[in-house]
């Protein structure tokens, strides 16, 4: 839900609640991040606007509710990787994850356990290696899509989070084809 959004993506950027704050005027405290993340209070528009702003996600990230959580996933602990590393990882992943469920509902794919051998990571891999993988499925899911019309260019262009401009070039290219 949004709280657990909210600080996923705070400690994604290594912010403290102070921090936020800070960031974001005299009209919101550390105090009322807390509440925000404690699922006590909601913030109006304008707030939720320059929360998503200051920690660079998309207000889709902050209100979905697709993926709370990825249970029983765990990125290796490395000496190396912090907290943060792995917070950001987490709020990579789970945008890809939702924006192929988005992808998959309007093509009217059910979800479904073919093909899961494949994307199976039970063995130490590279978060960078994770993450292409989960872009080419998403580029893949969209460009579907797109070929079938069932979602407009403006829409391609924020799932693929590519100019519009690219997104019709493609379309008129390689995809006319």
């Amino acid at each position: 839900m949004f709280e657990q959004r909210l600080r996923l993506a705070r400690k994604r950027k290594g912010l403290s609640m102070r921090a936020l704050a800070e960031r974001l005027g005299p009209t919101v405290t550390a105090q009322t991040i807390s509440k925000y993340e404690a699922g006590k209070r909601l913030p109006s528009s304008a707030v939720l606007v320059a929360l998503a702003k200051a920690l660079d996600v998309s207000l889709d990230f902050l209100m979905s509710a697709q993926i709370e959580t990825l249970e029983g996933f765990e990125l290796p602990k490395h000496s190396a990787t912090s907290a943060r590393d792995r917070a950001r990882a987490e709020v990579i992943l789970i945008d890809h994850l939702e924006r192929c469920l988005a992808v998959e509902q309007v093509l009217g794919l059910h979800a479904s356990t073919e093909g899961v051998e494949r994307h199976r990571h039970d063995g130490m891999v590279s978060e960078s290696g994770i993450d292409r993988e989960a872009t080419e499925r998403l580029e893949q899911l969209v460009w579907r899509a797109v070929g079938e019309e069932l979602i407009s260019p403006i829409r391609a262009a924020e799932l693929l989070g590519k100019p519009l401009a690219y997104v019709e070039q493609q379309i008129s290219g390689p995809l006319a084809r």
